[in-house]
């Protein structure tokens, strides 16, 4: 499966990267929204790994963004950030994402949630 995560800090980017080709997934990363949505536009990807706080456009913005456009809307996103509030989580999905993950989070967890997006 072709995983784009887009995540600013680059630890947290490492160690999603990591985890994903551990399991066989090709991982493309962007360490910003505005990059993020263009390979997602570019680059199809089957899922999209979304930190919530990013640099330039929030992570919130940027899936509303991919939900309103018709080459992207049908890709899930995963919310998987440090707001980790009930109101986070609510606001997450009514801006599009499709599951939601707090940092830091258990391998367990992200992996079913990664896995439940598989084609």
């Amino acid at each position: 499966m072709k995983v784009l995560v887009i995540e600013d800090n680059p630890s947290s980017m490492l160690v999603a990267k990591s985890i994903l080709e551990s399991q066989g997934h090709l991982v493309l990363t962007a360490f910003d929204a505005k990059l993020g949505m263009s390979l997602a536009k570019s680059e199809h990807p089957n899922l999209i790994i979304m930190d919530l706080e990013l640099p330039d456009v929030d992570g919130f913005e940027a899936t509303r963004t991919l939900k309103a456009d018709q080459q992207t809307a049908h890709i899930p996103v995963m919310a998987l950030t440090a707001c980790a509030m009930p109101e986070d989580k609510k606001k997450a999905v009514l801006a599009g994402c499709d599951s939601y993950l707090s940092k830091p989070f258990r391998l367990e967890p992200f992996l079913a949630q990664v896995n439940g997006f598989e084609p």
